[in-house]
């Protein structure tokens, strides 16, 4: 079975086969289940802390519900996974999700993003060859350049038999109900369910 995302010091850590140190939070491979929206939300946590998903396996166990109020401290909703919002609501400098993910026919509920000021949202902000697959996601989207349901921006990567299911909306441009913008990635069997609007390349 796989390791379990939990938290030690107030920080997101990796349990189960996978964590270095208490200190120092880095990924060195392995298998991490995911079964809770709490635990999607360390995630988001660990990545936007800086810490290296390189070489990481992550995977469903369960459909997610998101509760988590991110963003802002208005409840705009849940924070994507890898971008530039720190967990002080400040602007920073992104942080991308290096890793590989498996929804394993799993969807992701309530994924609630709201901020117009935001670039890079969707359930994953900013990814490089990343694959993700057998995922869905279900919610709205309000961001402002590289929206998309699954994923605002990658570079690289594969996505494979993802499916969204919420409503995606960006202020300016690269907006898409699978992948807002990707640059040398591959799409396959993925499918939108929704409605998608944007100003430019959407």
């Amino acid at each position: 079975d796989g390791a379990k995302l939990t938290v030690r010091g107030g920080k997101a850590t990796i349990e189960g086969g996978t964590i270095v140190s208490t200190n120092q939070y880095v990924v060195n491979g392995g298998n991490d289940s995911i079964s809770t929206g709490d635990e999607m939300s360390l995630l988001s946590l660990y990545v936007e802390e800086g810490y290296d998903t390189k070489g990481a396996n992550f995977f469903l166990t369960d459909d997610i519900y998101l509760t988590t109020q991110g963003i802002d401290h208005g409840g705009a909703g849940f924070t994507p996974i890898g971008t530039g919002i720190s967990i002080d609501f400040e602007i920073t400098g992104t942080k991308r999700f290096l890793g590989d993910f498996d929804g394993c026919g799993y969807t992701v509920y309530g994924l609630y993003i709201v901020s117009d000021f935001l670039d890079f949202a969707g359930l994953f902000g900013r990814c490089k060859g990343s694959t993700i697959k057998n995922l869905g996601v279900c919610g709205d989207i309000l961001g402002d350049d590289e929206v998309g349901g699954i994923c605002g921006d990658a570079k690289g990567g594969t996505f494979e038999q993802c499916s969204n299911y919420g409503n995606i909306s960006g202020k300016d441009e690269n907006v898409g109900g699978i992948v807002g913008s990707v640059e040398n990635g591959k799409i396959y069997n993925c499918v939108n369910f929704a409605a998608v609007v944007g100003k430019n390349k959407v």
